[in-house]
Parts: structure tokens; C-alpha cells; sequence
């Protein structure tokens, strides 16, 4: 018995590696990879892979390999490409997008309930969804919106001014209302309201890394079907338990409750009662139910998290604000609150907020997308399936673009060279 354990664990490890290294000759074979740190037998640059921060880690491969750097994911797995320069990422992520705007497929997303989100789906449903989300949210299309940002933020203006202490309170639902009135025609008044609260219990599950176990899944995807009888299978309960939560509260939930709304005659129009005029099927109600889905889990935290940072801004910078506080008296006077249409004559505050997303950008590394078929880039190969990611922090502390990037200096958004730096800071690598 213990003999044919033996040759059965020698077979198959015989196996594992005949495959990969198959796998990486051929790829050799059509050429160069962009540089990286040297790759471990087997396994990769994954024993290197930061558990934090990565975005500094990956601007510090920058500095030693070059602003196109790759990673090997193992012998099984496809290469990572971090791309750390704003004119390389334009040309692989928006120039050839029809060959790079897929998403990588991870087994580890499915298993834990999140692979209909926008950041983890992949192929046509994905293609989708991301136009529904292009159409609605994008371009002249925001517009539609800007009422219900101005007024939710004179809201949140009064509520900061009655309740101080209550910030964060504040905050969170101001970021849940924006994102909830333009989706789903619904807004909350407290940040305890029950839809608020079960919606971030599932954000905290998307947000929890598997660990050992979202890496052994993707190294060996059959153990996504290893049986719930057999012994340490306790992981399976775990992933059975997250894929609930996320698809009730993240999309189910709220949508049936749009649905509701809409059908009472309570909603204000928004996302969900224009796609669902004409009467869609089941399967297309399906997508727009998805999403409806992500557009909060995406939008709602990083608004929150971008005015945080506004806060932490006035604190370690209070002169600048200042400054922008002068402007906007001048501009509005005392007796109003300022809207959408005073932006063009508000050129120093805008400077300020332009300078607060690049110097503390919520986002330090776009969302992954995944190559089609195999490019090459300056004669790099960039291999069919790898997964590229743009490190913006890195981009937006270039400090031949932004000279001295660690220092908090609007002025750079104003004469000489601000046009492009507005550029660069107004791209989201998504």
C-alpha cells in the first residue's frame, strides 16, 4: 500500500512538472518576457508576492527592472504584468483594448461567490455588463447624475455642520446614497439602516482573502469540487457560507427591492427602471441585476474613502484649504451653498481636489485585466492569458510628471504642463 502510494505521488509529481515545464519552454520559445524579479523552481515569484502595500513593492521593482515588469504566478499559472508608466498602460489597456478588456478568471472568485462582479467576471457576460456600466455611468452620460450629487452634498455639508462628532456616520451614507438613488431609486436616512448594513457585511466578504487556500485553489482548481463528506472539507462550508452573503446582500437584496419600489410607482428613476422599461428576460435581468450589484461595491466605499481623504488633507495641509475656502467665498458669498455650474470659475479648488486624488489615490492599483492573445510591446512579449494591472500610485508619483510627488502641491494643476498631469490623474484603469 505504502509502495503504491509512493509511485502514485512520483506520477503525479512527474506530471505536474513535465506540463509546466512544457508550459514555459513553449512560451520562451515566442520571446521574452518583460524583465522581473528571477522566478523560484515551481513556484514562482509567489514566495516574493507582498501581503500588503503592494503597490509599493511593485514601484520598487519599477526603480530596478523597468516601468513593464513581470511576475511568474508558477508553473501552472499565467505571468502578472505590472505596467508603471502612464503612456505604456494607455497604449496596452485603451489602445488595444479589444485584445486586453477581458478579466482574468479566478477559480478562488467563483468558490467564494464574487465571479459576477465586473473586477473578477471575464467573457461575454462580463463584455456586458461593463457596456451597461460604460452607457450609464460614463462620459456625457455622469451628467444625468450631478443632480444627485449636489444635492446629497449639501445634505452631508448640513449634517457635518449640526453633528461634527458624527463624521463618519455621515460619510458612509453619503457614500451609500449616491451610488443607492443612482442604481436602485432608493435612498437611506441612517447609516444603521438595516439595507446599509447587510450590504457591507457582504463588502467584507469580498474583501477577505482567502489566503493559502485562494492559492491552492487556483494551483489545483479540481479542489473546488472536493466533496463536503470527505475530511478537511471545512473549507467548503467557509466558501458555501461567503457565496451566500455575497449574492444576497450585494445583489440580490437590494435589486428585489428596487423591483418593489419601481412597481409601487416609489423609485426615482435610476439604473435598474430604465434597463428594466423593456422588459427584459431572465437571463438579461440576470445581468443587470449583476450590475446593479457592483456599482455599489465599487462606487459607495471609494467615494467614502476619496472624501476621508479630503479631511486628512485639511488637516496636515489646512493653507491650501484655506486658499480654496477664499475662492469659494469670493465666487458664491455667504448666502448660498455652491452647485454644479460654479465649478468653471472655481479653478484653485478644483486644483486642490485633482491634487488630493493623485497624491493619496484611493485605488493604488487598477483593476487586473486579462490578455486575449499574444502581443508583443517595444519587442516584450506579453503572452495570451497573462494578467496585466496598472500600478497608478507609481503613475501618479512619477516625479518626472509630478516633481517632488510626495509633496502636496495643487499648483502643478495650474499653468505649464497642467493639462496633461489632469490627464493622468482623470484615468481610472478599470
Amino acid at each position: 500500500m505504502e509502495l503504491s502510494v509512493s509511485l502514485l505521488l512520483s506520477f503525479a509529481s512527474s506530471v505536474i512538472l513535465i506540463i509546466g515545464s512544457y508550459k514555459v519552454l513553449f512560451r520562451r520559445r515566442k520571446g521574452a518576457l518583460p524583465p522581473g524579479p528571477r522566478p523560484w523552481p515551481i513556484v514562482g515569484n509567489i514566495p516574493e508576492l507582498p501581503k500588503n502595500r503592494d503597490w509599493r513593492t511593485y514601484e520598487k521593482w519599477a526603480k530596478e527592472y523597468g516601468s513593464v515588469v513581470s511576475l511568474s504566478l508558477g508553473i501552472f499559472g499565467d505571468p502578472m504584468i505590472i505596467i508603471n508608466k502612464f503612456d505604456i498602460a494607455r497604449d496596452l489597456m485603451n489602445g488595444r483594448s479589444a485584445n486586453s478588456a477581458d478579466r482574468p478568471f479566478l477559480i478562488s472568485a467563483e468558490a467564494k461567490g464574487d465571479d459576477w462582479m465586473i473586477s473578477s467576471a471575464s467573457g461575454h457576460p462580463h463584455k456586458v455588463r461593463r457596456a451597461i456600466a460604460s452607457r450609464y455611468y460614463s462620459g456625457p452620460a455622469a451628467k444625468n447624475y450631478q443632480i444627485i450629487q449636489q444635492d446629497e452634498t449639501h445634505d452631508l455639508l448640513c449634517a457635518i455642520a449640526a453633528s461634527p462628532d458624527d463624521l463618519h456616520n455621515h460619510l458612509k451614507r453619503f457614500g451609500a446614497n449616491i451610488v443607492l438613488l443612482s442604481t436602485y431609486g432608493y435612498r437611506i436616512q441612517e447609516s444603521s439602516d438595516p439595507v446599509l448594513v447587510r450590504i457591507h457585511e457582504g463588502i467584507k466578504y469580498t474583501d477577505s482573502d482567502l489566503g493559502i487556500l485562494g492559492f491552492l485553489l487556483e494551483t489545483f482548481p479540481m479542489l473546488r469540487y472536493y466533496p463536503t463528506w470527505l475530511p478537511f472539507s471545512g473549507f467548503q462550508k467557509k466558501l458555501a457560507s461567503s457565496r451566500e452573503v455575497i449574492m444576497a446582500s450585494l445583489r440580490d437584496e437590494p435589486f428585489a427591492k428596487s423591483k418593489r419600489l419601481i412597481a409601487e410607482g416609489n423609485a426615482m428613476p435610476c439604473l435598474v427602471s430604465t434597463l428594466l422599461e423593456d422588459g427584459p428576460d431572465e437571463t438579461q435581468e440576470n445581468l443587470i441585476r449583476d450590475c446593479a450589484g457592483v456599482m455599489y461595491a465599487a462606487g459607495a466605499d471609494s467615494t467614502a474613502a476619496t472624501l476621508y481623504s479630503f479631511f486628512l488633507g485639511a488637516t496636515l495641509f489646512p493653507s491650501f484649504y484655506k486658499q480654496a475656502q477664499q475662492e469659494l467665498d469670493t465666487v458664491i458669498g455667504g448666502d448660498r451653498l455652491p452647485t454644479i455650474h460654479d465649478r468653471l470659475h472655481l479653478p484653485f479648488t478644483e486644483a486642490v481636489v485633482l491634487e488630493l486624488l493623485r497624491w493619496n489615490v484611493v485605488t493604488p492599483l487598477g483593476i487586473p485585466h486579462r490578455v486575449i492573445s499574444d502581443d508583443f510591446y517595444e519587442g516584450m512579449l506579453i503572452p495570451a492569458g497573462a494578467t496585466i494591472t496598472a500600478n497608478e500610485w507609481t503613475i501618479l508619483h512619477d516625479p518626472v510628471t509630478f516633481p517632488n510627488p510626495d509633496t502636496f502641491d495643487p499648483y502643478r494643476f495650474l499653468g505649464p504642463g497642467s493639462e496633461e498631469r489632469k490627464e493622468i490623474v482623470g484615468v481610472v484603469w478599470g
